[in-house]
């Protein structure tokens, strides 16, 4: 008996037993030229009616059940690679473990259908009606499903490298952990999508709908996001290294502190991800985000001087670890002086700490005398030591302060601290000038 016959007796026979299927063409025009019975065809969609029948293990490599109708049939386990299914009805289906590589399911019909650990390596599901369906461990590692209503649906850990969702309807969908590296969602709708850890390294997600989303630990690293709202979606942890963000509505405190980059202890993925934030925060001249995002980065930066630092150290390249480390000092220095040149308070602050800290010097080491006019005219007193220090960082040199450097020593010290106020004086007229002209 061949395929044709042993799948036609399968129809019309419900005790008939499972015999291997393989390539035959049980399409709408076969049956009619075949003259099948009535029993075996479905009458309202003109394909093979296999509706509630068990399938389960069969072989159908290569058939072609096109408008077949195998409601709530139980595939599962089935060798089906290289399947056509086109317009076939597969709502409730069980096709769990099923072998679909490379099938043909264009516009299947196929709502709360069970797809969970299915082989869908490169097959078709253009069009598809896939709401509810559960894809839950499948392979769809290069799948087509341009257009594909899939409204609901449960993809949690599937594996989709470079599958197409082109235009597709994902909304309130479940992708989390999802491995989607280089898969393209341009113009698909993702609204209250969860996408929480999901794997879209590349993806492509130009002109998608993300309203609600759930992105939170996803890695978005290398992916295009141009022109997208991510401003109601959820970020925390999300890894944006190398993405293509440009006018990308969204706001730093959706970051809830740090990159995912940062949060994993990857401290060059996390700076390149600043670095990728820092610029879209300024094409959308959100001036506040995009300081946020150059603070964090500088301070990424420090931290990865160190740990290169200590690194070069263990690994005995001595010279290395010295740069290295004097990278460390010097954005620790900045980040203690101004924070990075934006923190005014930061400025005040160190004037403050070295005007005491030098009066303080003035008077362990005596390195100052009284002037002999102004013995009468101002008695000592300890304040003379904080009235001294500030005329030398300000380089007022009034002649009304009480004291003067005795000896080479006071000289130094007050030539030194002159020095240090001239800067921190400049740096305080920097600081006040970017953050106006922000």
């Amino acid at each position: 008996m061949g395929a044709l016959q042993a799948l036609l007796h399968f129809a019309e026979n419900t005790q008939a037993k499972l015999e291997a299927f393989d390539g035959a063409d049980v399409s709408p025009a076969s049956l009619a030229a075949d003259s099948a019975s009535a029993a075996a065809v479905d009458s309202a969609h003109g394909g093979l009616n296999l509706r509630d029948r068990n399938l389960s293990g069969a072989s159908l490599r290569s058939a072609n059940l096109t408008q077949a109708n195998l409601t709530n049939a139980d595939l599962s386990d089935s060798a089906c690679a290289g399947i056509e299914l086109t317009g076939a009805h597969l709502e409730g289906a069980q096709l769990c473990r099923a072998d679909l590589a490379g099938g043909k399911l264009k516009s299947v019909n196929a709502g709360e259908a069970n797809f969970c650990e299915a082989l869908l390596e490169d097959a078709v599901l253009t069009g598809a009606q896939l709401r509810f369906a559960d894809f839950g461990n499948a392979i769809l590692d290069g799948a087509d499903l341009s257009g594909a209503d899939l409204w609901g649906a449960k993809l949690r850990n599937a594996a989709a490298d470079r599958a197409v969702f082109r235009n597709a309807r994902l909304d309130e969908s479940s992708l989390a952990n999802a491995d989607l590296a280089g898969a393209d969602f341009s113009g698909a709708t993702l609204r209250r999508a969860d996408l929480s850890h999901a794997r879209l390294q590349n993806a492509n997600l130009r002109d998608a709908l993300l309203d609600g989303a759930n992105l939170a630990g996803a890695n978005l690293s290398g992916a295009s996001l141009p022109n997208l709202s991510l401003s109601n979606c959820s970020l925390a942890n999300v890894r944006f290294a190398g993405a293509w963000l440009d006018r990308t509505r969204m706001q730093a405190r959706q970051l809830q502190g740090s990159v995912g980059e940062e949060a994993a202890g990857d401290l060059q993925g996390a700076l390149d991800s600043y670095i990728v934030l820092e610029r879209n925060f300024e094409s959308l001249g959100s001036s506040d985000d995009a300081s946020w995002a150059y603070l964090r980065r500088r301070r990424v930066g420090r931290k990865l001087h160190a740990m290169q630092a200590a690194a070069c150290w263990k690994q005995k390249q001595r010279r290395s670890a010295l740069v290295e480390a004097m990278f460390w000092l010097g954005d620790l220095i900045a980040e203690w002086l101004c924070d990075y040149g934006e923190s005014l308070f930061r400025v005040a602050r160190a004037f403050l700490v070295i005007l005491i800290v030098f009066a303080v010097l003035y008077w362990l080491t005596g390195s100052l005398r009284q002037r002999e006019a102004m013995l009468v005219l101002h008695p000592f007193t300890p304040v003379n030591y904080l009235i001294f220090s500030l005329d030398s960082m300000t380089t007022v040199g009034t002649s009304e302060v009480a004291l003067r450097p005795k000896g080479e020593l006071g000289t130094l010290l007050s030539s030194l601290q002159t020095v240090i106020g001239t800067v921190l004086l400049g740096l305080f007229g920097f600081v006040l000038g970017a953050r106006i002209r922000k």
